[in-house]
């Protein structure tokens, strides 16, 4: 009957952050070997990558391991705080 009371970090604000930047980092790193059917996905590497030419000062020549944690920092901070407003807004009322 007793509840354990759940940790305010792992409440999966952090598992679905985690797994959302990490797949999206892969796939900025791969963008280069990418298939035709996935060219919809590089959309979503697009904040890394301004944020890696930012930082090389070089539009034209700018590594992709950059963009890469450009991209991770990015999708986990929005991630996590997407998912920690929707259970704030969707919490049952006790």
């Amino acid at each position: 009957m007793f509840m354990q009371p759940q940790s305010r970090i792992f409440n999966g604000r952090v598992t679905w952050a985690l797994v959302l930047a990490s797949a999206v980092a892969l796939l900025t790193v791969s963008v280069g070997q990418l298939s035709l059917y996935t060219e919809l996905l590089i959309v979503f590497c697009i904040p890394g990558m301004i944020g890696s030419m930012a930082v090389s000062n070089n539009v034209h020549a700018f590594h992709l391991w950059v963009a890469a944690i450009f991209n991770f920092v990015f999708y986990f901070a929005l991630t996590w705080s997407i998912v920690g407003l929707g259970l704030r807004l969707f919490r049952k009322k006790t």
